[in-house]
């Protein structure tokens, strides 16, 4: 398995947590952006609540603005944002539903609103299926235990 630069890299020294953690926060967001059209796959559960994290983020940021911004003409720019936003938390939920060992229609029951409360409870509790399974590979570098993992390092 090919190894990911700065996934399995240890802290060497007392900083090393605050290393690891924003690396695998870095990691995560570029990881976001790589995949935004992969719909196969899977992402763990602790990627997951980066990337949901990341992208909430930025949602709200871009409601904070989108009264000023369509004042003034800019509305056509911030619709074009919220869909790219909301179809890269799609693409995460799809992936992530993967991860847990369900077909994509699964988040098709998030976005209708049918069991919404259990299956999103599922996605942010409920761990990954343990090795690969018939969605893709075990995500590697998301692993407890892993060199990079706050739990271990200290």
């Amino acid at each position: 398995m090919a190894k990911r630069v700065g996934f399995d890299d240890g802290p060497e020294d007392e900083s090393g947590l605050a290393k690891a953690s924003v690396t695998f926060l870095i990691n995560c967001f570029i990881d976001l952006f790589k995949r935004a059209f992969a719909l196969g796959g899977r992402t763990p559960q602790r990627v997951f609540w980066v990337q949901f994290t990341i992208l909430s983020l930025i949602l709200i940021a871009i409601w904070q603005i989108r009264v000023p911004a369509i004042s003034s003409g800019g509305g056509t720019f911030l619709m074009f944002t919220n869909l790219s936003v909301f179809y890269l938390l799609i693409t995460i939920i799809i992936r992530r539903t993967h991860d847990v060992g369900q077909s994509a229609w699964a988040s098709f029951n998030l976005l209708a609103g049918i069991f919404l409360a259990f299956q999103y409870l599922k996605l942010f509790i409920y761990p990954g299926d343990l090795g690969d399974n018939k969605y893709g590979p075990d995500f590697e570098f998301a692993k407890p235990g892993k060199d990079n993992d706050p739990k271990r390092i200290g």
